[in-house]
């Protein structure tokens, strides 16, 4: 395993990033805000002199009443859009409030596995879709919701639901897991997945990213994050490792860089994530930042911070859209961060690190 190091000396600012859509300064209406994950909001009501003074206004209570279940916790970020705030509940619904009050607006309450969300996504619409609600389900469902109306949109694949699982998982893996509990990213008209696998067990559902028509439900496009034969990044599956390899799979979500039409796209590490004696060789595209073109899933770039993963070592987060200002010129730069404690700075063009960066080997363990 070789991991890779990068030295920070900068000065660095936060841009604007959005992805054409305008939204009211209060707004939220991304999982990082906005399409670039700045999780920066520019209001200033609420600041270290006045926080001791904040008194709560209302709460809402998620779980149904009356009701015997047990306390979950939730793990979703809310979004909010022209004062409606939206949100999943770990008890299989979605809910709108009014955001000045917390009043319910609607309620949607599906049949799916239970796990909480991590996060949804908003679309605007277009002429043919109204604004939409995307999330995802532990069994491995997109649902579409009109915002306005908390009901299924009937245009977006079967009456507003799409199952991602076929074509994931090897007939004899049928009953491995695949689900999405991540935030789905939006661009233009197409919303992008992930999905969430196993971590024990080397061998299950496909961790590819793919685009689908935002309001049919079409796939549009797949990428691969194990490469499949003839194509690049193959060669690092050495005795057949590739096959049917569970992980790889970009469980959390993506970023998009609206300027380029970038979708950025950090990937996790293959499974068994904690051995990898049957899968020799660096194991593209694990634990690695992806750029794609948005639209067509074509790779532009690829950074591996760790070749041939073995301790979990990926890349959680969505990575951030800077400008880096380095000898006097101004930078269009991503900041990469990952649960080896080390952050990447990068030229998003490019994949270069910017202020340079050093690999190193680790040292051989005795496993067989």
């Amino acid at each position: 395993m070789r991991v890779r190091i990068q030295f920070i000396r900068s000065m660095i600012t936060l841009a604007a990033f959005t992805a054409g859509i305008a939204f009211a300064q209060n707004d939220w209406p991304s999982y990082g805000r906005d399409a670039g994950a700045q999780r920066y909001s520019p209001l200033t009501q609420i600041n270290a002199g006045n926080v001791p003074q904040l008194i709560e206004a209302w709460k809402y209570e998620t779980r149904p009443a009356p009701s015997d279940a047990k306390a979950r916790e939730s793990k979703t970020t809310p979004l909010m859009v022209n004062n409606v705030l939206y949100f999943a509940t770990p008890y299989q619904s979605l809910v709108a409030v009014d955001s000045e009050t917390g009043k319910r607006i609607w309620t949607f309450d599906h049949q799916h596995a239970a796990r909480t969300s991590r996060g949804i996504a908003w679309w605007p619409g277009d002429k043919n879709a109204p604004p939409t609600i995307f999330f995802g389900t532990e069994d491995g469902f997109l649902i579409a919701l009109n915002a306005r109306t908390g009901k299924l949109v009937p245009g977006f694949a079967r009456e507003g639901e799409l199952d991602l699982k076929p074509g994931m998982k090897a007939p004899e893996l049928d009953n491995a897991p695949y689900g999405l509990n991540g935030a789905p990213a939006i661009y233009k008209n197409l919303v992008f997945t992930g999905s969430h696998l196993q971590d024990y067990g080397s061998y299950g559902g496909r961790g590819d990213v793919r685009a689908w028509d935002a309001a049919t439900g079409k796939l549009v496009w797949t990428f691969h994050t194990v490469p499949q034969p003839g194509e690049s990044g193959h060669e690092t599956w050495l005795n057949d490792g590739w096959k049917n390899r569970a992980g790889v799979n970009a469980w959390s979500t993506f970023t998009v860089d609206a300027q380029t039409g970038t979708l950025l796209m950090p990937i996790g590490g293959p499974s068994d994530d904690r051995y990898g004696g049957d899968r020799p060789g660096a194991n593209l595209f694990g634990n690695s930042l992806v750029a794609v073109d948005a639209m067509t899933g074509k790779m532009k770039w690829f950074l591996q911070t760790v070749h041939h993963d073995l301790w979990d070592t990926d890349l959680p987060p969505q990575p951030t859209l800077v400008d880096v200002v380095k000898d006097g010129k101004k930078i269009p730069a991503l900041i990469q961060a990952g649960k080896t404690g080390l952050v990447y700075i990068l030229d998003r063009r490019t994949g270069k690190a910017i202020f340079g960066m050093e690999e190193r080997p680790v040292p051989k363990g005795d496993v067989p």
